[in-house]
This record gives structure tokens, C-alpha cells and sequence, in this order.
């Protein structure tokens, strides 16, 4: 079977255009549609339906479609184990939670090495697919065998509200507190929808906006338009202008892990990278560990 086809394969399937295909492709429809033909040769049957608006897949071919996505993934790895693109200078990453910190850290110390963040769809697949090399998960199994799930650190729940909101008078609120307010969150957050979205869903009379980056929230939350669901980074964020961090009660915390395939392919960059966040998250505890005692003793000696 030839690989190439394949690829014409999924490209047609996607568009169902064979001009948009073979666009796609830098090929003529001449040399795509022959390409289909010999495929459809191979298997014996038609995989395609052709109709007036374009070529459509029947439900029994579909079975195929989900195969020729594994065999083009496979081709692209062996590609890259064979032409040695493990050991290049970029790290390719995704991440659940604000972790900015360990990456400039990370860049201050190897500024030889070049990030590669990917943000959107459902990160755990990506990191599966093998199209990211490692992330930043929230609710991981551990027991699961085909990633190397490495506890990370405990991310908690906020929400940034406007300080002339009656809820920024209180030291926490409830969820039931918030039935009367417009949630905001970022429309690109994978947390909120695996994880989050049930505790927040429109079932349970919530109306959450979606807005496109953290800055736009923020906004929002000024012009006192709504609640701003934050998480993993109201660390960075204090208490500013007309803005603050209330909690929530109970909280709502959530683990995070950083992750990898355990398929002895892991590139020397993403390699390099996750034992010296590893590393570096163990000193930052320690670090606070000695501040809070500090805290503590300065406490105990005025009193």
C-alpha cells in the first residue's frame, strides 16, 4: 500500500472536494483521483460516493478512515526516529495549568532550546498521537501504562470579581453564590471542559460567556460585566485596581501531572526539560517551606 495515498485519502475525506484536495496536496485531481482509484483497486470496493456537491464517505468506509490516520501517524514517527529529529533543540509541550514560571526558568538556564506550545483540542490525545512530547495533565490515572504520569503540583479554583461586586466583601464564597452571576472563562480552556464543565454547566443554572484570551476576561470583569473562573495562576495575579481574587468554599482543587509516552522515544530536549521542571518544583517547595517557617518564627517572637 502506498503511503502517499493515504494521505490523499484523508485529505479528500476531510474536504470532500477533490479541487480543495488536490489543492491541499500540490497535485492535479487528475493524479489525486488515480491515486483514489488504486485504493479503491487494492480493497475492492468503492471508498467514496461521488454526489453532485462532492465525494462522501459511507459509514462502513469510516472504518477504514480512522486505520489511514494510524498508519500516516506511524509513518510520521518513523520518519522522525529514523532522521534522528528526537534529538533536535525543540520541546514540544501542552499544558493544563499556568506553567510559564518552570519555562522561563527553563530558558534563562538552556537558551539553546526552542518551545513549541500547542494549546488547543484535548492535550491528553495529542500526547498519545505522539504530536506533543510531553504535558501538563490535571486527573491523570497513574496506573496508566502507556504514559509516564510524574506528580506536578495542586492547582485551586478562583474567581477574579469586581471590588464593587458584593461578593468581593467576602472571604470565600460558595458555588450557590454564583448562580446569580455571568461566569467568564477563556473559550481555548481545556481544563474547564474536561475537567471543570460539569461543576460549572448551564444544567445547573450557571450562564458561562466564553471570551478569547485572559486579558479580555479581565477586561469584562472591569467593566463589572461578569466572573472571571480562574485557575493555576492567581498566584501571578494580586489583587489589582478594581479587581480581586475571592476563593472558593469548599475549594475546588485539582492535581497536576507532568506526562510522557512510554515508548522509549522521548526526545533529548523534551527529556532535559522535564528533569529540570521536576527538579525545579522540588526547590520552589522547599523554598516556600522555609518562608512559611520563617513567617511563622517572626510571628511567635512578637507575640
Amino acid at each position: 500500500m502506498n503511503t502517499k495515498n493515504i494521505q490523499d485519502f484523508l485529505a479528500l475525506a476531510e474536504l470532500s472536494s477533490s479541487y480543495a484536495a488536490a489543492e491541499k496536496l500540490y497535485v492535479s485531481q487528475s493524479t489525486l483521483i488515480r491515486h483514489i482509484q488504486s485504493l479503491e483497486d487494492e480493497f475492492g470496493m468503492p471508498l467514496f460516493e461521488r454526489t453532485r456537491t462532492g465525494f462522501v464517505l459511507n459509514e462502513a468506509r469510516r472504518i477504514f478512515q480512522v486505520y489511514a490516520k494510524k498508519i500516516e501517524l506511524a509513518e510520521k514517527q518513523c520518519y522522525k526516529m529514523l532522521h534522528c529529529e528526537k534529538d533536535s533543540d525543540v520541546i514540544k509541550m501542552s499544558a493544563q495549568t499556568n506553567v510559564m514560571d518552570v519555562m522561563i526558568e527553563f530558558k534563562k538556564r538552556y537558551p539553546q532550546y526552542i518551545f513549541d506550545y500547542t494549546k488547543t483540542g484535548s492535550m491528553e490525545l495529542r500526547l498519545r498521537e505522539g504530536i506533543v512530547d510531553l504535558a501538563f495533565l490535571a486527573n491523570v490515572e497513574t496506573g496508566d501504562k502507556e504514559l509516564v504520569v510524574l506528580p506536578y503540583t495542586s492547582e485551586e479554583v478562583a474567581i477574579v470579581v469586581h471590588k464593587e461586586n458584593p461578593l468581593a466583601r467576602k472571604e470565600s464564597i460558595t458555588l450557590d453564590d454564583l448562580k446569580e452571576e455571568r461566569l467568564i472563562r477563556l473559550c481555548e480552556d481545556t481544563l474547564f471542559e474536561e475537567v471543570l464543565e460539569d461543576i460549572f454547566s448551564k444544567d445547573k443554572d450557571f450562564i458561562v460567556d466564553s471570551v478569547p484570551a485572559g486579558d479580555d476576561a479581565l477586561q469584562m470583569v472591569h467593566e463589572n460585566l461578569g466572573v472571571f473562573i480562574i485557575h493555576g495562576s492567581m498566584r501571578q495575579l494580586e489583587d489589582v485596581g478594581d479587581l480581586c481574587v475571592v476563593k472558593l468554599d469548599p475549594p475546588i482543587h485539582y492535581d497536576v501531572s507532568l506526562c510522557y509516552r512510554n515508548d522509549g522515544h522521548l526526545p533529548k530536549a523534551a527529556e532535559r526539560f522535564i528533569r529540570f521542571a521536576v527538579d525545579w518544583k522540588v526547590r520552589e517547595r522547599s523554598k516556600k517551606a522555609r518562608e512559611a517557617r520563617a513567617t511563622r518564627t517572626a510571628e511567635d517572637s512578637e507575640n
